[in-house]
């Protein structure tokens, strides 16, 4: 069966700043880069839990944490944006037997609000514990985004949760070699099937991706996650729950380049959002 000419449908990250500067991430290979604990995993789960909300496919590979860490990471990010004065913090598996009573009724919610649009959401869990280790993985997550687009006649979201990890799935080469046959392969992958392909990316110091030059050339977007220290600093009791972030994209390939937006991060729900809904 061959793949159906993707119609063109607007694909966003639903940050509505962000979606005014990109247009559309359809069709594109889209990195999130940023220093360690910089919420680029949660930036991607944001972007996930918007989609599917809408009804869109998204495919999600966590490589890292695997298939029950993700699910709670969605769930809770259901349940603050029904909530968004109440976090609901799931880190470790019996977190949800300590939260308080509005925490739990939240929480309810927030697993009922999820379940109505998990049918859209296709999890692999690419960690070691369950196959991840195996080679021709990119191969692999290509054919079921092909399968996805024929499915729902539309171009679906793919997210691998992260870069430096699909790298490990390359049968031959150096560690350079190996992620930019991979960043090559992603780039194909969005430009081949109109699909939205985004992935986290390791940084060096100096913010270049970690193990790979090739990613700057293949990639259409490159979005940079920053904490605003200033804001940050200006009230701290709210930066321990919500913490302003900037947005910087580095690269657009066909469009708005050099810009940053601002948003809101609550990392104890997995959740980024515009500022005007803090």
């Amino acid at each position: 069966m061959s793949i159906i000419q993707p119609r063109f449908r607007l694909m966003t990250t639903g940050l509505s700043e962000l979606d005014k500067a990109l247009e559309t991430i359809g069709g594109k290979y889209v990195s999130v880069t940023g220093q360690p604990g910089h919420g680029k995993t949660d930036f991607t789960i944001a972007v996930a839990a918007n989609a599917i909300r809408k009804g869109q496919p998204v495919l999600f590979v966590s490589l890292e944490i695997g298939h029950r860490a993700t699910v709670k990471r969605f769930v809770a990010n259901f349940a603050n944006a029904l909530h968004p004065d109440i976090d609901i913090p799931l880190q470790r598996l019996g977190d949800a037997k300590s939260l308080n009573g509005d925490q739990q009724v939240t929480l309810a919610e927030g697993v009922s609000s999820f379940d109505e649009c998990k049918q859209h959401l296709y999890l692999v869990d690419g960690t070691k514990e369950f196959g991840g280790a195996n080679a021709r993985f990119v191969e692999h997550i290509s054919a079921m985004a092909k399968a996805l687009t024929e499915k729902y006649g539309e171009p679906c979201y793919v997210i691998c949760d992260y870069f430096q990890l699909l790298g490990q799935h390359e049968e031959s080469g150096t560690t350079t070699e190996k992620l930019d046959a991979v960043s090559r392969k992603l780039a194909t992958l969005a430009h081949g099937t109109g699909c939205a392909v985004i992935t986290p990316c390791s940084v060096n110091k100096d913010s270049s991706v970690r193990g790979s030059g090739q990613v700057h050339y293949d990639n259409d977007i490159t979005l940079e996650l920053r904490l605003d220290c200033a804001k940050n600093e200006v009230d701290e009791a709210m930066s321990s729950s919500i913490r302003p972030m900037d947005v910087y994209i580095t690269k657009n390939r066909d469009g708005l380049a050099g810009a940053h937006i601002n948003v809101d991060y609550r990392p104890a729900s997995h959740r980024y959002f515009d500022m005007e809904e803090a």
